[in-house]
């Protein structure tokens, strides 16, 4: 899902950043595999609200980037009661942000008086390119729960993402300075020839051609 490519038509400009990439929510959804796919440049990358009848999702192996408000978000604002436990997982994602201002995790905790448990959260890339912060917390009735974690506070707090990574610290990135997405949208492989040298967000060094599988993405980080 991408919406910058959508934006040239005379009916979908205005609409451009009201879009929400992958969504979960008002109906009922279990056991549900959102899995492989490429979503960028939206107001949100994929959101899961936990309705009623919202239960044992797996979201796994998604390339989210650059999308305006957050990457990756969970809520249970759709649910009518507390459910301090639930057993989705989200796992193998790669977020990454276009700009400082963009949120790599939100969670918002509505209908409970405590923090609630998603489920397995594990082996993410968190693409920490403007700073340290992977999560922004919202707490609706506890307003000293909210607040911004970096990976390792997050990990000591909630026993989650042990296994997640973050970019080497020569991957921060000035304000100025954006990733790049290269994506193939088609069932052939698709052979990119790089301008310069690009980083890929392990810091390997990438140059001259880029191959890319189909219906995948690889974002690259320009070397300064």
């Amino acid at each position: 899902m991408d919406t910058v490519s959508e934006t040239a038509g005379p009916y979908v400009s205005p609409y451009d950043n009201l879009t929400l990439g992958i969504a979960f929510g008002n109906t009922s959804i279990k056991n549900t595999v959102v899995e492989g796919n490429v979503v960028a440049h939206n107001r949100g990358g994929i959101a899961a609200d936990h309705t009623t009848n919202s239960l044992g999702n797996v979201v796994r192996d998604n390339l989210i980037f650059d999308n305006v408000h957050f990457q990756l978000a969970v809520t249970d604002q759709g649910r009518a009661e507390c459910t301090p436990v639930f057993d989705d997982i989200y796992t193998g994602n790669t977020l990454v942000p276009g700009s400082r201002a963009d949120i790599l995790f939100f969670q918002q905790d509505v209908r409970c008086p405590t923090l609630v448990d998603w489920g397995t959260i594990d082996n993410n890339m968190y693409a920490t390119l403007y700073g340290d912060n992977i999560l922004h917390r919202q707490h609706f009735t506890y307003a000293e729960l909210n607040g911004d974690y970096t990976l390792a506070q997050w990990q000591a707090e909630s026993g989650k993402d042990s296994s997640s990574r973050e970019p080497p610290a020569s991957l921060t990135l000035p304000d100025d300075i954006a990733a790049t997405l290269y994506y193939n949208a088609a069932r052939g492989r698709r052979i990119i020839m790089l301008d310069g040298t690009w980083r890929t967000l392990d810091g390997d060094s990438v140059s001259g051609l880029l191959n890319i599988e189909p219906y995948s993405g690889v974002v690259l980080v320009p070397t300064l």
